[in-house]
């Protein structure tokens, strides 16, 4: 009786020889196999009964079929997943203004790159990386990717205190006491009109009570205020 091999194995069909485990180096995808493929170039098995070979990882090569094993890149060469050969690094000695330089290393090639576009206020210094600062009057976004006017982190219904701000440090917020709001990041909180009033924080002002004659709305402001009857 004749038993199909599984894949990663294979049987010689002249010997009847019971299946047997591809050898490293070596693979089969599919079952009933009477042979085992060798890996291709830039690929490679280092265990037996394999499916499928793996690609060379970065910074390795092999140029030859069946291996076990990947070679090294030499220094000053670099090579990507499944190469065959290892390629020599670019010579690069600078790069230009607002670009920064990337080493070659045995997994990628020296390149210069460009550095991110600068917003209003913002300028970039080369160096082995692209180093941000800000302009007066500008300091560093939470991520710290690119300059914002400074007291714009303020969010509304606060205020910042002018001070000390530049491209790390920013000014610091304060939440607008009852009775004021800012709708939008500012230097001061702007208080209610008469018969307004608005709780701490507020991004705006609400009408007071309405109160009916002979009243009046005590406490209006702070707070939405109290009928309080008038004083013949």
């Amino acid at each position: 009786m004749c038993t199909i091999c599984s894949t990663g194995a294979y049987a010689n069909p002249i010997t009847m020889s019971a299946c047997t485990a591809c050898a490293v180096g070596a693979f089969a995808n599919s079952t009933g196999q009477s042979a085992c493929a060798l890996c291709s170039p830039g690929s490679y098995t280092n265990s037996s009964g394999r499916t499928a070979c793996a690609a060379c990882t970065a910074g390795t090569y092999t140029n030859l079929t069946g291996q076990s094993a990947c070679a090294l890149c030499a220094a000053g060469a670099f090579a990507g997943p499944g190469s065959t050969a290892c390629t020599a690094c670019t010579a690069i000695t600078s790069c230009s203004v607002f670009e920064t330089f990337t080493p070659c290393t045995s997994t990628h090639d020296a390149a210069c790159s460009s550095c991110p576009t600068a917003s209003p206020g913002s300028t970039f210094s080369y160096t082995s990386s692209c180093t941000i600062a800000c302009d007066p009057g500008y300091t560093l976004t939470p991520s710290g990717t690119n300059c914002q006017v400074c007291g714009s982190a303020c969010l509304a219904g606060s205020y910042f205190s002018p001070g000390t701000c530049n491209t790390t440090l920013d000014y610091a917020c304060a939440p607008c006491p009852a009775g004021t709001y800012t709708a939008a990041p500012a230097s001061a909180c702007t208080s209610c009109q008469p018969g307004y009033y608005s709780n701490a924080s507020a991004t705006a002002c609400a009408a007071c009570v309405n109160c009916p004659n002979g009243t009046f709305p005590a406490g209006c402001g702070s707070g939405p205020g109290t009928c309080t009857a008038c004083r013949n």
